[in-house]
């Protein structure tokens, strides 16, 4: 974060100094603004292993793809002179299908101040496509930093961007930490003590870390907020066997069997050493959640939030 929030002061100063010029040419904003942020989000763009620039993806040319393993795009990106408008849809629209064409997970745009970055096979409308959407220039620095880890590699190259939204309010008195995080929850957002909606996955869970994500099944939400409460230290092995609301549908053990000791029929694949068994219909999940939470020292009323618009 030091070496990120550097990095945004730097471009800040070079925004303000240099914009006569830079507003000129897209290759100088590529070289004094584009490029060192890439840089230090971990995207070295002289490494081609890392960046491909003017790729090529069969419909026409962008100025960036970067690279996961094997030389495989994650997302590309089309570079504009600062000060150049990116609120064309068209352009928007050309990125996305270019990504299309390519089995591209995300694409992006950016004038080197404004960045913008999509996730391109979300069933939804374009503007709720959009992941990243922020202005440097006026953005307070770790406000700004926050936002802009969606593009850090090793969080872009997962396929699964995790987007910490927390704004910063204020600068800190001890400029090397940064300030208390604050986060109004607008009207669209529920508890999960108070959501009962039966109309399938919320677009996004914010859990009580800040981080936001997106799942495709509700055994996906209980798997994450089982590995996140033993990665908080707060689900322990000394607390094993052990089922949220004593049915054999949830099972958390050192092994992969139920209390009775019978195996397990459906376990989940985790990251974390122990075993889980999954096996419920939707509300219960979501019982099972709660549970979980108050469980573990954690509040349904203001731990785990979900998007419902």
């Amino acid at each position: 974060m030091d070496e990120l929030t550097s990095c945004i002061e730097e471009l800040k100063s070079r925004i303000k100094t240099h914009r006569s010029s830079l507003s000129k040419s897209e290759s100088r904003t590529r070289v004094a603004l584009i490029d060192p942020l890439l840089r230090t989000l971990g995207w070295d763009v002289s490494d081609p292993e890392l960046v491909t620039p003017e790729y090529s993806t069969g419909k026409g040319r962008v100025d960036y793809a970067l690279l996961k393993e094997k030389g495989n795009p994650v997302a590309i990106f089309e570079a504009k002179k600062l000060g150049e408008s990116l609120s064309s849809d068209n352009h928007r629209d050309q990125m996305i299908g270019y990504a299309i064409k390519e089995g591209i997970v995300y694409a992006g745009l950016t004038n080197g101040n404004d960045w913008e970055l999509y996730d391109v096979f979300e069933k939804v409308a374009l503007n709720q496509k959009r992941i990243l959407d922020i202005s440097i220039e006026k953005s307070p620095t770790y406000h700004a930093a926050l936002q802009l880890l969606c593009l850090w590699r090793p969080n872009l190259s997962s396929g699964n961007v995790t987007e910490a939204l927390i704004p910063i309010v204020g600068l800190p008195d001890d400029k090397s930490k940064p300030p208390p995080c604050h986060r109004q929850l607008s009207q669209d957002w529920v508890s999960l003590a108070d959501y009962e909606s039966e109309s399938g996955m919320p677009s996004k869970i914010r859990f009580w870390n800040g981080t936001e994500k997106k799942f495709k099944s509700w055994r996906n939400l209980l798997g994450t907020t089982i590995e996140l409460l033993y990665k908080d230290g707060l689900l322990t092995k000394d607390r094993l066997p052990y089922a949220p609301l004593e049915t054999v549908g949830c099972v958390i053990n050192t092994e992969p069997k139920r209390i009775s000791g019978a195996s397990f029929i459906r376990p989940y694949k985790t990251e974390i050493p122990f075993f889980i068994e999954i096996n419920l219909p939707v509300n219960d999940i979501r019982d099972h959640c709660r549970k979980l939470l108050e469980d573990f020292g954690k509040d349904p009323k203001t731990d785990m939030h979900f998007k419902i618009a």
